[in-house]
């Protein structure tokens, strides 16, 4: 039924009865659509256009894996309620954009069709890194690189008939592909390309932790691991062959090696927008380097404030935020909120992890503490009594976005490094007698 809406929905809005758009927004990803309702809300008077080459309305990625092991129906992966665009009078054009004309504010479409604008968001999201083109094997029926909501459906339609799966991917998706297949009843072998997992996020214990919950639950963990041959039988997947030489029988690959940003649309405008592998460079109110054209979710490069680094900040609750703050942006209302530092909340199997602000990588002298007590894991970087990075592991996730505000914020832990570094730290009674310190 959900597919049906927005086929009424396109079908109703003709583009040649949508001559140009106060605000035109390319991708109905969680970031666009979010942009579109929230411009809605600030502005009710404008015309406003959101044009995706997708046949389905926006769902809920991260519930994708959920949704392909049987645990929620089609229907609840929608992200907002059916016929939402609609409701909020947000012209919706199934068509794909070739190309951006910056100098006269318009755009092209596929087939030469053309449309104004006042302001435009690029939301065109990520594509799957996938294997690497030379891989034999790699298009044998049963290998699927999970992405995008087709994926999905064609992994749900699989499983029923898959006895053992090989999983490809050292990230948060790849375990929690993992989780899924386990839930399942499938025998899983996880291929991972390095020595750890999510080596830009976690250190060597933590990382261990992770892989020990995998491996209690069932997984076949192969560390330093890589596919060099996929074999089949008849055209269908039968067995994927390792750099040590091992054969891993399976019916199923499932490639889960990351995204890169789809950023084709930089390329195709008559100004320069500036953008790099890592995605389109953008300032704090996701503005691009060309007039009134902003980027925002998986396609934008928002600035790290503590590494000064550029880099795409790849999660639903991101994309909501930069939702928001695009659409403050292109109708002129206050900005009521910034980036600060990256974090990244999940949960991993049985513990959930959080990673706040810059927890490797630092160069100057930082002060390193870490805490392994209760089941859990902690690991704080601190400069001069400031909160610089912090990670945690375990079965009960501290409160996200109060260590996010005192990284931001610069405040002292000096009086709570013993609780930050133990997880119990109480955010309230911090904040409260900040209050009333100040």
């Amino acid at each position: 039924m959900w597919i049906d809406e927005m086929t009424a929905i396109t079908r109703s809005e003709n583009i040649n009865q949508v001559e140009r758009g106060d605000i035109v927004i390319i991708g109905n990803g969680i970031a666009g659509l979010t942009a579109a309702v929230e411009a809605r809300r600030i502005a009710p008077g404008k015309r406003i256009v959101m044009i995706t080459d997708q046949s389905h309305p926006t769902v809920n990625t991260p519930a994708l894996k959920q949704y392909a092991i049987g645990k929620l129906s089609r229907e609840q992966l929608l992200a907002y309620p059916a016929g939402t665009e609609r409701a909020q009078l947000i012209h919706v054009v199934n068509a794909r954009v070739d190309e951006i004309h910056a100098q006269e504010r318009y755009i092209t479409m596929r087939g030469g069709r053309g449309l104004g604008y006042e302001a435009l968001l690029i939301a065109t999201g990520s594509v799957a890194t996938g294997l690497p083109a030379n891989l034999p094997g790699r298009d044998f029926d049963g290998v699927l690189t999970l992405h995008r909501l087709q994926d999905y459906l064609d992994l749900r339609r699989r499983l029923s008939e898959v006895e053992e799966a090989v999983i490809i991917g050292g990230g948060a998706h790849a375990i929690e592909t993992v989780m899924s297949l386990l839930y399942w009843g499938i025998r899983v072998h996880w291929l991972i390309r390095g020595e750890t997992f999510l080596s830009k996020m976690l250190d060597r214990p933590a990382s261990n932790m992770v892989l020990e919950s995998a491996q209690r639950a069932g997984a076949l963990v192969y560390t330093a691991t890589e596919a060099v041959g996929i074999v089949g039988r008849v055209g269908a997947v039968a067995g994927v062959v390792t750099n040590h030489q091992q054969l891993l029988p399976c019916q199923l690959v499932l490639v889960c090696t990351g995204t890169s940003p789809l950023t084709s649309l930089a390329r195709h405008c008559d100004l320069p927008i500036k953008h790099q592998q890592q995605g389109i460079i953008v300032d704090d109110q996701l503005r691009t380097s060309a007039k009134d054209i902003y980027a925002a979710g998986d396609v934008s490069a928002i600035r790290n404030p503590q590494t000064g680094q550029f880099a795409p900040r790849a999660q639903w609750y991101a994309a909501v935020q930069q939702g928001r703050i695009a659409a403050a942006a292109m109708t002129g209302a206050p900005l009521g909120e910034d980036f600060g530092v990256p974090w990244h909340a999940t949960r991993l199997g049985e513990l959930s992890m959080l990673s706040v602000g810059n927890v490797l990588q630092w160069q100057d002298e930082i002060t390193t503490l870490t805490d392994s007590s209760r089941g859990s894991y902690r690991r704080i970087c601190v400069v001069d009594d400031r909160l610089v990075g912090y990670l945690s592991l375990g079965p009960v996730q501290p409160d996200s976005l109060a260590i996010k505000r005192i990284i931001d914020e610069g405040l002292s832990i000096r009086n709570i490094k013993k609780e930050l570094l133990r997880g119990t730290f109480d955010a309230r009674k911090y904040f409260s007698r900040q209050r009333t310190f100040a």
